[in-house]
Formats: structure tokens, C-alpha cells, sequence
């Protein structure tokens, strides 16, 4: 009956009762409840309990031991079901007798539920106001370090600038190197409150605020090296900008500033010249200043060029044996040809550059020049024709040019930016043996007003005196100073 009540049919239901009596004599195998009503009907779902139908098939095994042995444990077996328990028919497994567990025991686990929940909330809270108060504490610490460091530099300025004294001949020295010292003392309290941000990220990888005073500490640390002229530490800095202020961010508020790009416009009066850009690079032994050519599109170097340049860095003796301190390659191929003249670059790299112009029935002109940091350069120069540059002589274009430079007994840095006026300047240096030959030519045409007044010196110390009509060099001149180099110019 209970297999009938599942399985929708008896255990044998053969067509005709011949049949099923042979099928029972026989002990044919009976289909589970599941199975026979997939085979009758098509259209009802097999839902039946595991346990009822192990129930009812072992009630009905006509193979012994297997049936129940009475009625009662019959009985017994269906009550244990009812009652959540595991069934005789069909032995559960561990995870089975569990789930039977809980679920005769709901009221008692909602307890311990809720008891673990509860203690899982306080311990994940608790980490939670740790994880908080550490993040705030080191956030808290941070800005006091920064709050000091930039009250403490405002302090050090000012009595930098009280300090300066009119009558020290060095005062711009000594006042630039205590800015200097301020500078330097300033990135590294700067440097601990990073030390302090950069821990935030132990407890909260992503916080954004940690990132975002990380970029605003390292930019003020980018700008004291600067202050400093330190390229390598601002080189480090920017890239450290870059990494905490994320690509959206450093483009809007940082690069800007930190690529430093000016302006340069280059005229030459009408004549198109072509024009090739170099960059200064330091090489070989003496760290010499080279010009390489500069791929201005990519913003590099070309390295093929580098090592050529720097293995054909040569040196003359004294250089009237007409070699070159370094070489120019003009090939195309190097990707250094900027077009002709009149031409103007919007972003040019900050930097020394040294422009070579070339133009059909012109000398070449090699054109020097720097790109101050977030400044325009405008440059308007006449190229010479064949044959009139003086022979000996070389040719120094117009040029906005800083002129003077720090000197023994003058305030530092003594210079100015100042537009220079073209002019011829002699290609190589005159010996001071030549230049002896000119003063004594002065003093032989009664021309000594004129000698006196070149007489070379060096901040009141004279090299030659004049005595009557001789020319005398002075007792500290030693050996071989005739061979000494001077110069001279020709406006």
C-alpha cells in the first residue's frame, strides 16, 4: 500500500494477473517509486523523499534478510522519519545526520546563530575601530609633521632674509646656501610624513587620501629639489607624483608644472633655413658637453647617436689642429630635421639645446640655446653669406643670453639676462705671448694711455706693468706663460 501510495501503481503491474503472479513468483526486481512514475506518466514530477522510498522498497524486498521483520519495525522506521531521525532503511551520512540535527533543533541553533553572529559583529567591529583608529593616527601624525616642516621653513626664511648683510661681499652666497640647507631640512620632515601615509596603506590599500597627500608631499618635495637644482631626485619625485596622483589627476594638477615646457620661436629674416635640434649630453671621460641629436617628437635622445657621438669625442692639444671637441651628424634618419624657418614649437622641453641651421648660399649656423623652466624663447638671427664671416673669425648670432656669472668679491650669482647684439668673435684663443706683442706695439706708436688701460689684470692684480716705456711681467709669472691663452674680439 505505502509503495502503491507512491509510485502510483502496485509492486507488479503487469497487464493480466497470469502475469504478475509469475513476475511475483519469480521475484522479479521491482522498479523504485521514482522510476515507475517516470515510466507511467510523463507529465508527474518523481518528488519523493529519499528516506520514504528506501522505507517502502525494503518493506517490499522479497529477498530476506532485507524486509522488515515485523510490522513494528515497520512502524518504527516510518516514525523515525517523521520525527527527523535516521532511518533503518537508508543509513545517512555525516552531513545528512547533521541537517537532520539542526533541523530538529531550530529554536536551539537561531540561538547559537545568533550568539555567533553577535560575536563575529563585535570582532569584525572592534577590527573595524582598530583598522580606523590606526588609519587616523597615522593621518593625524602626518599632518602634524607637515604642519611643522612648512612653519618651521616660513621661519628660516625670513631670518635668512634678516640676516643678509649689505657689507658681505658673499651675502648672496651664504644666503643661497642657507636656502639651500632649509630646503634640504624641509624634504626630509616632508619625507617622515610620507613615511606616516605610506602605512595607511598596511590597514586600507585603496584609501584615496593617503594617495592624494602622498602626491601633494612629493610635489613639495619635487619643488625643494628643484629650488635645489638636484634633477635626480626631482626625477624620482615626479615619478612618485605620477604613481599616488593617478593618470587623471597628475595631468590636471601636476605635469603642467613638472614637464616645464616653454615656448620657442625661431625667425631668420625672411630666409628659410632648415633647422636641426641637439641636445647637450655629458660625455666621455671629462663629462663634455656634446650635442646629440634629439628625436624632438618623442621627446629622447637617439642612443645610436649618443654612442656615436661619444665614441668620436675628441680633444686637439690645443686646438689649432683644427679637430672638433664633438660631431655633428645631420643624417635625416636620426629624426632631429624640426622643418625651416620661421618656426615655432608650443611645447618645448625644458633643457640646452644647440639648433644647427642650413640654408643654400648661407654658413651653417650653430645656434645655442636653453629653455628656462615654463618660459618662452623667442630667437630672431641673421645667417651669414659665403665669404662674410672674417677669416680667423667666428659668428655669435643676436641672442637673449645670461650674461655674468659668480666671481671672486662680487654678490653671487652677479648675472643678467640680457639681449646681445651679433658679433664676430677670433675662433681661437691668442696667447698672452701674442697679446704682449699688441701692448708692446701701443707702447712703441706713444700709445701708452691705450696700453695701460688693456693691461690684463685680475681684480686689481696686474700680469704686466709698463715702466717708462718697458713692459715688465709680473715676478709670480712662472715658465711658459707667453703660451697661456687670452682672447680678444672684434665688433
Amino acid at each position: 500500500m505505502l509503495y502503491e501510495m507512491l509510485a502510483g501503481s502496485p509492486p507488479y503491474n503487469q497487464p493480466t494477473v497470469k502475469e504478475r503472479l509469475k513476475a511475483a513468483a519469480k521475484e522479479a526486481p521491482i522498479d523504485t517509486p521514482a522510476t515507475r512514475i517516470r515510466k507511467t506518466s510523463s507529465h508527474r514530477g518523481a518528488r519523493i523523499p529519499r528516506e520514504v522510498a528506501a522505507i517502502a522498497m525494503k518493506a517490499i524486498s522479497p529477498k530476506q534478510p532485507d524486509p522488515y521483520q515485523s510490522a513494528g519495525e515497520f512502524f518504527d522506521d516510518i516514525q523515525r522519519y517523521l520525527e527527523g531521525h535516521s532511518v533503518k532503511a537508508c543509513p545517512d551520512t555525516v552531513v545528512q545526520l547533521a541537517t537532520k540535527w539542526i533541523k530538529r533543533n531550530r529554536v536551539m541553533m537561531r540561538s547559537v546563530a545568533a550568539i555567533v553572529l553577535a560575536i563575529l559583529l563585535t570582532v569584525f567591529g572592534a577590527r573595524f575601530l582598530i583598522r580606523r583608529s590606526t588609519v587616523a593616527g597615522y593621518t593625524n601624525e602626518a599632518q602634524k609633521i607637515i604642519a611643522a616642516a612648512q612653519a618651521e621653513r616660513e621661519k628660516q626664511m625670513q631670518l635668512v632674509s634678516q640676516g643678509t648683510s649689505t657689507d658681505d661681499l658673499y651675502a648672496d652666497v651664504n644666503k643661497q646656501r642657507g636656502l639651500d640647507s632649509i630646503d634640504e631640512k624641509y624634504s626630509v620632515q616632508m619625507g617622515q610624513a610620507a613615511d606616516f601615509y605610506s602605512r595607511v596603506f598596511e590597514y586600507d590599500p585603496r584609501n584615496k587620501t593617503a594617495h592624494t597627500a602622498l602626491a601633494t608631499i612629493y610635489m613639495e618635495m619635487w619643488r625643494a629639489a628643484q629650488r635645489r637644482n638636484k634633477p635626480e631626485l626631482m626625477s624620482a619625485y615626479a615619478q612618485e607624483v605620477a604613481r599616488n596622483a593617478g593618470p587623471n589627476d597628475y595631468k590636471a594638477l601636476y605635469k603642467t608644472e613638472i614637464d616645464g615646457d616653454g615656448k620657442f620661436k625661431l625667425g631668420t629674416g625672411g630666409v628659410a633655413a632648415e633647422v636641426f635640434i641637439f641636445r647637450y649630453v655629458e660625455t666621455g671621460k671629462w663629462n663634455r658637453l656634446t650635442p646629440v641629436p634629439y628625436r624632438f617628437a618623442e621627446r629622447k635622445i637617439d642612443d645610436i647617436a649618443l654612442a656615436e657621438a661619444t665614441s668620436k669625442l675628441r680633444q686637439g692639444i690645443d686646438g689649432h689642429d683644427g679637430s672638433s671637441t664633438y660631431f655633428l651628424n645631420l643624417d635625416s634618419n636620426y629624426g632631429h630635421r624640426l622643418g625651416h624657418t620661421p618656426l615655432t614649437l608650443d611645447q618645448m622641453p625644458v633643457g640646452s639645446y644647440l639648433f644647427v641651421l642650413r640654408a643654400p648660399g648661407f654658413e651653417d649656423l650653430h645656434l645655442p640655446g636653453t629653455i628656462p623652466r615654463q618660459k618662452d624663447l623667442t630667437l630672431n638671427v641673421k645667417l651669414l653669406k659665403q665669404g662674410e664671416r672674417p677669416a680667423g673669425f667666428s659668428y655669435v648670432p643676436s641672442v637673449w643670453a645670461k650674461v655674468g656669472g659668480p666671481a671672486a668679491g662680487s654678490r653671487w650669482p652677479n648675472y643678467a639676462w640680457k639681449s646681445v647684439d651679433p658679433f664676430f668673435i677670433q675662433t681661437y684663443e691668442v696667447t698672452f705671448g701674442e697679446y704682449e706683442e699688441f701692448l708692446k706695439s701701443l707702447i712703441a706708436g706713444d700709445r701708452l694711455t691705450e696700453a695701460r688701460k688693456h693691461l690684463p689684470q685680475d681684480f686689481g692684480f696686474y700680469y704686466l706693468n709698463i715702466a717708462g716705456k718697458q713692459l715688465n711681467a709680473h715676478s709670480s709669472l712662472t715658465e711658459g706663460w707667453r703660451m697661456a691663452c687670452a682672447w680678444s674680439q672684434l665688433a
